[in-house]
Order: structure tokens, then C-alpha cells, then sequence
């Protein structure tokens, strides 16, 4: 609300620009959680299902989001905290298949590339340990 109407000053073209920006980009992400969550339910079932249907599955809990009336801004900070703990769980044996020079033959990465993964993994995991800390 209030990045729109700050840019009232510059001009209403200005605000219209940013209110379909801001839409398009809102899409643009529905639809990328659409298909991932399409792709990765195609590829955990056991038996095959109707693109519509498992789209449709996939949309359910943004469905019961919206119809719930749950307040998106909680959402969104529970969210960010969910994958504060997860995302560092799944990156530790990502990067250890990464290093694996059996895994990955003659496109084993470098050192320097190695380092930082490892860092980054490493960062991720004692931000993990802070928030247990002190929440």
C-alpha cells in the first residue's frame, strides 16, 4: 500500500508500472510453484495421473490460504522460517554428492567452488543452531 502511493508524486504512470509489475511477478511465482509442485508430484506417485488433476492438487493449499482467511504476512515470516531449518538439512548432501568425485567423474567441481558450498552450508546450519538458541 504504501510503495504504491509513494510513487503518486513521480506520476500515476509510474504506479500503474509498478502495480503491473508487481502483479505480472505475483503470476510469474504461482506459476513456478504450480509446475514444480506439478513435476514433483508427477515424480513421487506411484501411478499416473492427469496433469489438470495434479496441478489442481498442487493449488489446494494456496486455495485453503486464501479461503481461510490466514494472514499472508504471518505466512510468509513462518515460511522463511521453515526454510531456515530445512533448506541447510538439504544442503549438506547435496554439496557431499557434489564432492564426490565418483558421482560427478571429470566434472568434479573446483576447489574454490568446494570451499564455498561447504561455507555456505556451514553459515546455514549455525543459523539454524542461533534461532534454537534464542527462540
Amino acid at each position: 500500500e504504501n510503495a504504491f502511493a509513494s510513487l503518486a508524486p513521480v506520476g500515476a504512470a509510474a504506479a500503474a508500472i509498478f502495480g503491473a509489475a508487481l502483479l505480472i511477478s505475483g503470476i510469474a511465482a504461482s506459476v513456478t510453484a504450480t509446475v514444480s509442485g506439478d513435476y514433483i508430484f508427477a515424480a513421487f506417485s506411484p501411478k499416473a495421473i492427469s496433469p489438470v488433476i495434479r496441478r489442481g492438487v498442487t493449488l489446494v493449499p494456496a486455495a485453503v490460504v486464501i479461503v481461510g482467511g490466514i494472514s499472508i504476512t504471518n505466512l510468509l515470516i513462518w515460511s522463511q522460517v521453515a526454510l531456515a531449518f530445512v533448506l541447510p538439512v538439504a544442503l549438506i548432501p547435496l554439496v557431499l554428492i557434489m564432492l564426490e568425485r565418483r558421482v560427478r567423474g571429470t566434472v568434479s567441481p573446483h576447489l574454490i567452488t568446494s570451499t564455498i558450498a561447504m561455507s555456505a552450508a556451514c553459515v546455514g546450519f549455525d543459523a539454524v543452531t542461533l534461532l534454537q538458541k534464542f527462540f
